[in-house]
């Protein structure tokens, strides 16, 4: 299972489940993607 990344001004909290993560949404926290969460950068970025 992947974790779940959500956001609000300037916190940001990682759960590993949907039921924390909707906990966390009726707080105010919204869903954000990580695009590399390994911090790689994909081959199209390295031109």
């Amino acid at each position: 299972m992947s974790n779940i990344t959500l956001k609000r001004l300037n916190v940001v909290k990682v759960v590993d489940s949907e039921t924390k993560a909707k906990a966390l949404e009726s707080k105010g926290f919204k869903r954000i993607e990580i695009e590399e969460a390994d911090g790689k950068k994909s081959k199209k970025d390295e031109k």
